[in-house]
């Protein structure tokens, strides 16, 4: 299971992907767009074929055989589109997010405990501390963030409750 599992690759989120890797690197090819978007080849060469036709991005011979994909002023102001529009989908997920994780605080007070232990030092317990630490109420104390993996042992948590 990779990062994004849980969100469906869209069009738009696909097309968001591409236009980042192209302005990167317009030297990029086909087929390191393919792998770095997870996208086949196929796929990659039917939206570079569409950013070229709407303007998005030009084909520039690069060499006898090489081309670069240079993103225009266009495909910026769509990227830069893109680019808010992603940004309020993960904060609707982040608050979303924020929700089951106070959720599962109330039912922790509810059962009358006020000191947990945390298992699992990865983005869960981040996101658990983050809403903890942005609670008005702060009755819940996390004593530890216990993890079976050695890398992180010894390791502070860039978001540790006080």
């Amino acid at each position: 299971m990779n990062n994004l599992d849980f969100f469906y690759p869209t069009t738009l989120y696909k097309e968001y992907k591409l236009l980042i890797s192209l302005s990167k690197n317009p030297k990029v090819t086909q087929r390191e767009l393919s792998e770095e978007v997870d996208l086949s080849l196929a796929s990659v060469n039917i939206y570079l074929e569409r950013f070229i036709k709407d303007g998005l991005v030009e084909k520039i011979q690069d060499g006898s055989k090489n081309y670069k994909y240079v993103v225009t002023d266009l495909g910026n102001k769509k990227k830069e589109i893109l680019s808010i529009d992603y940004l309020k989908s993960a904060l609707k997920a982040f608050n979303e997010a924020k929700v089951n994780c106070n959720f599962f605080f109330n039912k922790i007070r509810e059962k009358g405990f006020k000191n947990i232990l945390l298992y699992g030092a990865g983005e869960v317990c981040e996101m658990l501390l983050l809403t903890l630490n942005d609670s008005k109420e702060k009755n819940i104390n996390v004593l530890a963030v216990i993890d079976d993996d050695i890398n992180k042992i010894g390791k502070n948590l860039s978001l540790l409750v006080s």
